[in-house]
């Protein structure tokens, strides 16, 4: 996914929330969480990214391998924020059990992953500068 898409897929969740919708909230919300992770490892040259890259897909148990390693970098913050988002994916989308209003507080944690991941892609772009 190119980065500029995230924001988009944020501003869609926020759509969807608008709409009442949580279910599609939270489908969005948890794919902005899963790529910004996607990112941060690149960023980081951790072998979950590599891992990922040689087997041309990501599984579940290397994003949360790629988290662990990335609460050592970022701090224990990651690791909540990975987990509402992981909520959200299970008990919002498959399950539908999850109201609006805790989607809304969740989607607050997001964007706080979204502006992370947003700020590390600057920084390395301005590395490679």
């Amino acid at each position: 996914m190119d980065y500029r898409k995230l924001k988009k897929l944020f501003s869609e969740a926020l759509e969807y929330i608008n709409k009442d919708d949580s279910i599609q909230a939270s489908e969005k919300l948890y794919k902005v969480s899963e790529n910004c992770i996607k990112f941060l490892a690149e960023i980081n040259d951790l072998q979950e990214y590599k891992d990922a890259i040689n087997r041309e897909r990501w599984s579940r148990t290397l994003l949360y391998n790629a988290v662990k390693k990335l609460k050592e970098i970022y701090g224990e913050r990651i690791g909540e924020i990975w987990d509402s988002a992981d909520s959200l994916h299970v008990w919002g989308f498959h399950e539908e059990k999850i109201s609006i209003d805790e989607v809304k507080s969740k989607a607050v944690e997001i964007e706080e992953l979204l502006r992370l991941t947003l700020d590390e892609i600057k920084l390395k772009k301005n590395d490679l500068t």
